[in-house]
């Protein structure tokens, strides 16, 4: 399902895949694994709007260090 999804230019699902991995990662603590995941869902920015205000305001600062790197 995923690779026809890509196949047909649908990238919905990746992101929705990237968020919740962005979400366990922090409920875990990874804040690699939550930065990383927050750089899968840039094929969609406007939808990162919220996850990256959530992950600043919760004074994750290394999480945001990955997403930058």
């Amino acid at each position: 399902m995923l690779f026809v999804s890509i196949h047909k230019g649908q990238v919905s699902l990746i992101v929705l895949l990237a968020l919740l991995a962005w979400d366990r990662a922090l409920r875990r603590g990874d804040n690699r694994a939550a930065g990383l995941a927050l750089v899968v869902g840039t094929i969609k920015p406007q939808l990162l709007l919220v996850p990256l205000l959530i992950t600043a305001l919760s004074r994750r600062g290394r999480a945001l260090s990955w997403f930058a790197a």
